[in-house]
């Protein structure tokens, strides 16, 4: 916890020319236990299973410290701590220094300077995860009069934040500090969010967070070699032509023309302008030989995924609002799992293939005489023309199948055509 502390005031230091800076603000994850996040973290978890820690200063640290932050109780309590420990040593901070602490209590903010220690509660909030709350610390730290705002973050998704909200941070500079210090020399890099506001368009900007999150985040799949980079390249090429793709998110609600728009980007992804089906898409794919897991998916786990976005985005567009309406995530494309209860990604609605498909039972009774052991007639189906005795209850008379299930298939499909 000294080390953690001692570093975020060097860093701050680093960020504003050796000088402390006047705000200090400093972000946790919580760990919620309907999160849309749970799948990914229950697959951490088991990669890095080992025992659950309560962090005090009279226990000994943990020898496999990557086994420790694999559970996500362990950094719970690790946030916790530090939170405390950092409010009993606010002596630390310069006179003129703030430092905003949020995550580490639960949806309480706490506010300490060099000689007392608060609660927030305007800034209490109950939002999950460190990459919204900093966007709610950068609206705070700009309202309190901060012309310039570093974000030290390794995540992405933290950039795209903050040129989506830019707006919203009544700062005149905002740089995003990433990287990390290597063996050799530092891979850090202040990328200047404000410079790369201004570089986009109307249109880019508004296109931006919905297209991150349909192309992959944490909590949304990606398209099997469809990358960002192609996804950006559309976006500054075409950003006139996805209107209702800007507006997916804003509410809980899926248009047709917000379906239809994320299916038409998509489509260009793959590489076909204008898409209106990408079932068709797909099979037009499938036929060129083209490897299972570089076809489009279905419409139908593609709605799917839609729906998850709709999530996510919603979250994200309130990135801003301490205290914000929550969802119920199996509404919007998540089911349980039965014996975790755990949420992980609903992936299919419909069926994977035809029945016919499916079934893998096939007889290897003669041709044309199916025998009574049949396999097919065993297992209460029709012979398919998949079967050795080359039965179809499309074409069948009473000389070539044995199977009276067949011959019943066949009796009925037959009054269903006279009748039509």
């Amino acid at each position: 916890a000294s080390r953690f502390f001692a570093f975020v005031l060097k860093t701050s230091k680093l960020s504003n020319n050796g000088n402390s800076v006047a705000q200090l603000h400093i972000v946790f994850d919580r760990f919620l236990k309907d999160s849309i996040k749970g799948q990914t973290r229950q697959k951490r978890v088991a990669a890095c299973q080992g025992n659950i820690h309560r962090v005090r200063p009279d226990i000994r640290i943990p020898a496999n410290w990557k086994q420790f932050l694999g559970n996500e109780e362990n950094k719970t309590s690790l946030a916790e701590y530090y939170c405390s420990y950092m409010c009993d040593n606010n002596a630390l901070l310069t006179v003129d220094q703030t430092l905003t602490i949020s995550g580490g209590q639960g949806e309480e903010t706490v506010y300490a300077d060099h000689t007392s220690v608060s609660d927030l509660p305007d800034l209490r909030s109950n939002q999950e995860e460190a990459d919204t709350r900093i966007i709610m610390h950068a609206v705070e730290a700009a309202r309190k009069g901060a012309e310039t705002i570093v974000v030290s973050s390794p995540d992405t998704d933290v950039l795209v934040l903050l040129l989506h909200h830019r707006t919203q941070i009544e700062a005149e500079c905002i740089y995003f500090l990433t990287g990390r210090t290597g063996k050799h020399a530092s891979l850090t890099r202040y990328i200047p969010v404000h410079d790369i506001h201004n570089l986009l368009t109307i249109p880019q900007r508004q296109l931006l967070l919905p297209v991150y999150c349909l192309t992959g985040c944490d909590t949304t799949s990606s398209f099997f070699g469809h990358g960002k980079k192609s996804a950006f390249r559309i976006l500054k090429q075409k950003a006139d032509s996805y209107v209702d793709l800007a507006t997916l998110g804003t509410t809980s609600e899926l248009t047709k023309s917000q379906f239809v728009q994320c299916m038409k980007f998509v489509g260009s992804l793959y590489g076909k302008n204008n898409c209106v089906s990408l079932n068709s898409l797909r099979c037009e794919k499938a036929g060129k030989n083209i490897p299972g897991k570089k076809i489009p998916p279905t419409e139908d786990s593609f709605r799917l995924h839609v729906r998850r976005c709709v999530c996510q985005l919603m979250v994200w567009r309130n990135a801003n609002i301490p205290m914000h309406d929550t969802i119920d995530p199996v509404e919007f494309g998540y089911e349980k799992e039965q014996e975790t209860g755990i949420l992980q990604p609903q992936l299919m609605c419909q069926s994977p293939a035809a029945p016919e498909l499916l079934n893998d039972i096939v007889c290897m009774c003669p041709s044309n005489n199916c025998l009574e052991d049949c396999t097919c007639l065993s297992n209460g189906q029709a012979c398919t023309w998949a079967c050795s005795c080359e039965a179809s209850t499309e074409d069948i008379d009473e000389n070539n199948c044995t199977n009276p299930l067949t011959l019943e298939a066949w009796e009925s499909q037959a009054v269903d055509t006279d009748s039509d």
